[in-house]
């Protein structure tokens, strides 16, 4: 147990005393870099560290009753969702409320609403540039999230040199909606490589008069750049899967033909730089998902031995994004179970206390 104290829940690994941080509400351990990842989001208890309690206005009885603006009239801007028993925010589609349980009937007496598109979401640095530059930008900058709604302290995309890979940057593809450098730390140097070797082949193509080949290659890559230049939103690098098809096509023609010695080896070295960087991706979320289960079977494991023991558990939901809680709760075979808006001295399950 000593050791678990000094393992970050975030990524596992050791966390010195000068990069450590605790939930304020478990004492979870984590690194610095990992915790702001999380936006202060505890993994273990789900408790918002960072969250702003002046956004809760309590009534004479102890109630919430308001929460921020919720005017019908604003367009389109900073809108989310909020139960009106408690004034908790809600994630769309969430069938209870995560504190205090309520069923939710997503309609407008029992919700009030604060919609707000984040996948249109850009970091500041982006509002004087075009599709093209911030397209460039995204995949020559370290991978991680930089949407406002993620980072706390204005973060912007970091500008990396190819081929490299940043402090921090390898951990950060465990987070399931990292942005700009999504394909993989490897790949702003895959990039450059299938472009230099795109117009080679086209040139090739020309040169040969090979008409029939180069029609549809060049079609698919034109249809590729338009889709990149033209859809907003594009400078998140992982919302634009068709991309990956001009590495793929450049790698097929290189690997084609066996007798063309020198093409076949770049092309071979290039299909190791494209495993490589998909094994990276692939490693630290296999880690991650592994901790992850981890943590959560020793967790409900402890809550059913706890369970088998009483008529009847108390459980306390956890205060945002937790309705899947009573749903693990079925899946288990829990049926007596009360929610209570607040348990003293419980334990911790997973989403939830008892």
């Amino acid at each position: 147990m000593d050791q678990d104290k000094d393992i970050c829940l975030f990524c596992g690994e050791k966390v010195d005393d000068d990069d450590k941080i605790e939930c304020s509400n478990c004492k979870s351990i984590y690194h610095k870099d990992c915790f702001e990842k999380l936006k202060g989001i505890c993994m273990k208890c789900n408790n918002d560290n960072l969250k702003n309690e002046d956004l809760k206005k309590e009534d004479s009885n102890d109630n919430i009753t308001e929460v921020k603006n919720t005017d019908d009239n604003t367009q389109g801007e900073n809108k989310k969702t909020y139960c009106t028993k408690c004034g908790e925010v809600l994630n769309e589609g969430q069938i209870f409320c995560g504190k205090c349980g309520t069923k939710i009937n997503n309609t407008k007496d029992n919700i009030k609403e604060d919609k707000k598109d984040k996948l249109k979401e850009q970091p500041t640095s982006f509002s004087d540039k075009n599709h093209l530059q911030i397209f460039l930008i995204s995949m020559f900058s370290k991978g991680e999230n930089v949407s406002p709604s993620y980072s706390s302290e204005n973060v912007q995309p970091t500008l990396k040199i190819p081929f490299t890979i940043m402090d921090g940057e390898i951990s950060n593809y465990s987070i399931p909606d990292i942005r700009v450098g999504g394909f993989g730390p490897l790949f702003s140097g895959i990039f450059i490589i299938s472009i230099i070797a795109t117009i080679y082949i086209v040139v090739k193509f020309i040169k040969n008069k090979n008409w029939n080949l180069l029609v549809p290659y060049l079609l698919i890559l034109g249809v590729t750049a338009v889709l990149i230049l033209a859809l907003d939103g594009n400078y998140w690098a992982r919302y634009i899967p068709y991309f990956y098809s001009v590495p793929i096509l450049t790698l097929a023609y290189l690997l084609w033909d066996k007798n063309k010695k020198i093409e076949f080896v770049i092309g071979i070295i290039i299909a190791l730089i494209m495993f490589a960087n998909a094994f990276i991706v692939l490693y630290v979320n296999t880690k991650s998902t592994r901790n992850n289960d981890q943590y959560v079977g020793n967790r409900l494991n402890e809550f059913l031995e706890y369970y088998r023991s009483t008529d009847n558990v108390e459980i306390e939901l956890n205060h945002s994004g937790v309705q899947g809680a009573l749903y693990t709760l079925d899946d288990l075979g829990v049926k007596n179970y009360t929610i209570k808006e607040k348990i003293d001295n419980s334990r911790e399950g997973y989403f939830f206390k008892y």
